[in-house]
């Protein structure tokens, strides 16, 4: 016959599972913050006339690539103003000023993020 362990603890020490402790087990993971969506803006009928931003974040040999599309972007599209301007930080660095200026005088962006 084969008597488990805990059978032979509760007949020794008089110790039954109800009377065992209780352990408190807590989820590690917590309770995110709830996500906010923001929708995209809306697309812009014509390119005629409009001032483009064109950010680049820094991402290692993307300002090459930029500029070389700002060009044939102002080449393709010469009544839309290109404009070409460095983030601060990196993609998830927040650049107030630069989106201050982009709200304030541009029409759209063009965001490289990278390859």
């Amino acid at each position: 016959m084969i008597i488990s362990l805990l059978t032979l603890v509760t007949v020794f020490t008089g110790i039954s599972r109800a009377q065992e402790p209780k352990v408190t087990v807590l989820n590690p993971l917590g309770q995110p913050p709830a996500i906010e969506r923001v929708p995209m803006a809306p697309r812009i009928s014509d390119l005629r006339g409009k001032t483009i931003y064109i950010v680049d974040i820094g991402f290692s040999g993307t300002h090459q690539l930029l500029t070389e599309l700002q060009d044939l972007l102002k080449e393709r599209y010469p009544e839309t103003t290109w404009l070409l301007r460095n983030k601060i930080g990196t993609y998830f660095n927040d650049d107030p000023k630069l989106w201050a200026e982009i709200k304030e005088k541009g029409h759209a962006m063009i965001m490289g993020v990278g390859h």
